[in-house]
């Protein structure tokens, strides 16, 4: 199965936008491209916590008896 991002933001809880990086990771964000220019423009130091990945919750429901997740660790 292929998530679409909406889909994908569905289950992929307290994600605002998921992009994929150029090493090929999905990364997600909780706020906006213009929330994000606004926070850089004002300073690295909170920016760079914005800009930060964090732990999320995948929320699933299903009747199957097997359920796959393939994913890879960055870093």
């Amino acid at each position: 199965m292929k998530l679409s991002n909406q889909q994908l933001k569905d289950v992929y809880y307290g994600a605002y936008r998921i992009e994929e990086t150029e090493d090929g990771y999905l990364k997600s964000y909780q706020y906006t491209h213009d929330q994000m220019n606004y926070v850089k423009g004002l300073s690295d130091f909170w920016f760079d916590r914005c800009d930060a990945s964090n732990g999320k919750t995948l929320e699933f429901s299903t009747t199957s008896t097997y359920f796959f997740l393939s994913t890879k660790s960055h870093g």
